[in-house]
């Protein structure tokens, strides 16, 4: 059995990460390209045009990691502001 190297028909590196369906994902531009019977085939441009490792559902998840993020870090915010302000209130 011979091993054949298959680079990325849009930057030309060899490393690729595997994805469902025969399709490869080059690891250093994103390009989401298909290997059948040692041939490469690119996809439409659309397709490839897309980040390679992040689906719809991992942008939302990103998203709302953000959110709660910013949400904890005010609520921090207020807290500091309470607890000065209930102790700029007590005198000795």
């Amino acid at each position: 059995m011979t091993s054949v190297a298959l680079n990325c028909p849009s930057c030309g590196a060899s490393e690729s990460i595997a994805a469902p369906h025969g399709e490869r994902i080059c690891e250093f531009c994103g390009t989401r390209y298909l290997v059948r019977m040692g041939e490469v085939h690119s996809p439409a441009p659309a397709q490839s045009a897309s980040h390679a490792t992040e689906s719809p559902e991992e942008a939302q998840q990103w998203t709302n990691l953000a959110i709660i993020m910013g949400l904890m870090v005010f609520a921090v915010f207020v807290g500091f502001l309470v607890i000065f302000w209930l102790l700029s209130g007590t005198s000795n």
